[in-house]
């Protein structure tokens, strides 16, 4: 196996590894954001289960 090859492969195992770093951070954010909104929201005295 060439080395480029190598190269290629790490590469995309690097890519791969950071995309699934970013998801990991974004969801938990996201979903505290919105748990946030829907606290704030409630006391307020709106309902979400319509």
């Amino acid at each position: 196996m060439p080395k480029s090859m190598y190269a290629k492969k790490d590469a995309l195992l690097k890519q791969r590894k950071a995309q699934v770093k970013k998801k990991k951070k974004s969801k938990p954010t996201k979903l505290s954001k919105r748990a946030k909104a829907q606290a704030r929201a409630t006391k307020k005295g709106v309902d979400f289960s319509k």
